[in-house]
């Protein structure tokens, strides 16, 4: 073989192996930024589940004060719905025994005006 093809031999294989590594270390590189993104992931994901859990749980204990206060306003609402039924109901009754006083003043006065009941066949 000569010097020449030999040297070109050589230098093809330099080139050749220049290339594998170039690949494998730019593979290599990519792995470690998939790595490092995947970590930055996980720790954004650990975050956001901490602060939904964080949220969750003021939620559900801003609901139960709220059910609480709702709940003793309500049997309020209820007791003052009940206090002014009792007071209707009493109105209401008093308003009725005036009105049957009234209706049978009205009913006698009614009996007076019109006098004895008028026979169909006349008395002889």
């Amino acid at each position: 073989m000569s010097v020449e093809t030999l040297t070109a031999i050589i230098s093809a294989a330099g080139v050749l192996v220049a290339m594998f590594a170039g690949f494998g270390w730019i593979v290599h590189r990519m792995d470690v930024r998939f790595e490092k993104v995947d970590h930055e992931i996980a720790e954004v994901r650990q975050t956001l589940s901490t602060e939904i859990a964080d949220v969750q749980q003021t939620l559900s204990t801003e609901i139960a004060d709220v059910r609480r206060v709702l709940a003793t306003e309500l049997a309020d609402v209820r007791r003052e719905v009940g206090d002014v039924r009792l007071g209707l109901s009493s109105e209401i009754s008093e308003v009725r025994v005036t009105l049957a006083n009234e209706l049978s003043g009205v009913k006698s006065a009614i009996a007076r005006l019109e006098g004895p009941p008028h026979r169909l066949i006349p008395a002889r």
